[in-house]
């Protein structure tokens, strides 16, 4: 993905580049971004780049087409759990700045 560069990113997401935080995983962002827009329809289809959108597209259905809703679920219920003892770690008196120690 070296030829995502800062000017291909502007072309890939226009306006939304200004008051987007790309942050230090830029380009899973920009792929985020577009993936987003390609499920709500959102792409002009005439764009030079709707190849590589379709297949960003494609392979993330194909790497979430394996899972079922309950596994889906399952694993919300698990990150909730995990989060709320991370939150009661944070909040004990015995709390040491980690969050290793948080749990």
């Amino acid at each position: 993905m070296e030829n995502l560069t800062p000017e291909v990113s502007k072309a890939l997401l226009g306006e939304e580049y200004e008051t987007k935080y790309l942050g230090v995983y830029g380009r899973r962002e920009v792929a985020g971004a577009l993936v987003g827009k390609a499920l709500n329809n959102d792409i002009d289809q005439r764009n030079m780049l709707s190849s590589l959108l379709d297949r960003i597209v494609n392979l993330a259905k194909k790497t979430f087409a394996k899972f079922t809703g309950n596994e889906v679920l399952a694993a919300k219920v698990e990150a909730q759990e995990i989060a709320s003892e991370i939150a009661k770690g944070f909040m004990s008196a015995t709390f040491q700045g980690s969050v290793e120690n948080a749990l």
